[in-house]
């Protein structure tokens, strides 16, 4: 046995790297035209503001507080749109996980759809070579 040690480099592609966060731009510095009146505020309600990919205006880059509350409402009912969407699935998959019983049940069940979708593969390879095979009346017996 040797007692020499070796020595490894460090990785320094991606050691001690850190993601670069994506930098986002003032939506006030991508309106123009009839959006922005003559003092440089935004006039109206303006759309496609994105969230992920712009900084927010705030209530003094509106012309009017009123048109900066309506596009405060938009962003909260976009976002209620996707929370509402996604509250449905976790319903759905509640349903379907409270139908099928407990964790063992479940399982069973998910060994049965397995079964059940090779058998409808093997009956469609079947089908191809011009053997009939009718599951139902099988699965019948």
């Amino acid at each position: 046995m040797s007692n020499q040690t070796e020595t490894v480099e460090p990785n320094t592609e991606t050691e001690g790297k850190k993601r670069e966060p994506k930098v986002r731009v003032a939506f006030l510095s991508l309106m123009e035209g009839d959006a922005i009146d003559a003092e440089g505020k935004i006039v109206g309600v303006p759309e496609g503001y994105d969230s992920k990919e712009h900084l927010a205006p705030k209530r003094t880059d509106f012309a009017n507080d009123a048109d900066f509350l309506d596009f405060q409402a938009n962003i909260f009912d976009a976002v209620a749109a996707e929370k509402s969407e996604r509250a449905e699935m976790y319903r759905t998959q509640a349903t379907e996980l409270r139908k099928y019983g407990d964790p063992e049940q479940r399982k069973q069940v998910q060994k049965f759809q397995k079964m059940a979708e090779a058998l409808k593969a093997l009956q469609g390879t079947l089908a191809s070579s011009g053997v009939e095979v009718d599951l139902e009346a099988l699965l019948a017996d």
